[in-house]
């Protein structure tokens, strides 16, 4: 059995991890990069990540890739290629199948939804905070626009 000592450790050694990834998102083009980052093979990385959060960094990697690339179709103006080439995608084909794999819909499906719901969400601020939470509750929006 680890100490609370070594099993801390270990586990800010995963937040670090979660946090670079999460603030290089867009200039990462693989997790290879870890092992210069912090100074550790791949494999070790790898394992330990899996040890203590029940995630692969491989899925953790991803997960953070597409949830970006929703929050990024969620906006009017950006194309569905630049959400694919600004997260490292090969192409636009490779994206709409990754996205579509896990969230059930084509990125074009998905960005038509989110910008007919953002109407709607638009026009319900007026009825009071009631009917806003409810359609919030649907998506993530930008409220400043």
């Amino acid at each position: 059995a680890k100490s609370a000592e070594e099993a801390s450790e270990t586990e800010r050694l995963c937040y670090r991890i979660m946090n670079h990834i999460d603030s290089n998102i867009y200039n990462m083009r693989g997790l290879e990069s870890l092992t210069e980052s912090f100074s550790y093979n791949y494999n070790y990385l790898s394992n330990l990540f899996k040890k203590t959060t029940g995630e692969t960094l491989v899925s953790y990697y991803k997960r953070k890739r597409l949830e970006t690339a929703r929050a990024m179709l969620s906006q009017e103006k950006v194309k569905i290629t630049d959400v694919a080439l600004s997260l490292g995608y090969s192409s636009v084909y490779t994206f709409s199948r990754a996205y579509k794999a896990a969230y059930d819909v084509s990125p074009k499906e998905a960005k038509r939804r989110m910008q007919a719901e953002g109407v709607t969400l638009l026009m319900g601020r007026e009825l009071g905070r009631a009917e806003l939470a409810v359609n919030a509750s649907v998506g993530v929006f930008d409220f400043e626009k």
